[in-house]
């Protein structure tokens, strides 16, 4: 596009303000209604929207092992906010001198958490992390006493 050629929506918009400055004061409130109602109306239609789809938002989803082909492992779900979660295990060796001789992948993983509208998603990963970290003591701790046994 040229710099000699007109901006179509900056004409637009300027023609649009020289009509609407042609306006009544009657005219112009009469829009402004017109205006509020269909906005009304988006927003309802936006909340019906998020209400179907928080309805089908329920559990995190380990896409991992159900989706291996998935390689961008982003916002996987219908909810309109999503929490990805992604967990990496891997192991290491050290020599008697304590130098890394060897770090082996165990696994990765994905965990997708859908988060229902207006609802804080912080809350979805402090609770997260706080099962996380009490389920790693716990399983620690068993694995500890079945090998005392």
């Amino acid at each position: 596009m040229s710099t000699e050629e007109p901006n179509q929506i900056e004409n637009s918009t300027t023609y649009i303000d020289k009509i609407f400055e042609k306006l009544t004061e009657e005219e112009k409130q009469f829009l402004d209604k017109i205006n509020k109602k269909i906005v009304q109306h988006l927003d309802k239609i936006k909340e019906a929207h998020f209400e179907q789809l928080d309805s089908q938002v329920d559990t995190p989803v380990d896409f991992s092992e159900k989706h291996p082909e998935i390689i961008h492992k982003k916002h996987l779900s219908v909810a309109p906010h999503e929490i990805t979660v992604y967990i990496k295990a891997e192991v290491s060796e050290i020599d008697d001198k304590g130098y890394l001789t060897e770090v082996k992948d165990l696994f990765e993983k994905y965990y997708h958490i859908p988060v229902k509208a207006k609802e804080d998603y912080r809350l979805y990963v402090e609770k997260f992390f706080e099962k996380f970290h009490s389920s790693l003591e716990k399983s620690c701790q068993e694995v500890q006493k079945e090998k005392q046994q």
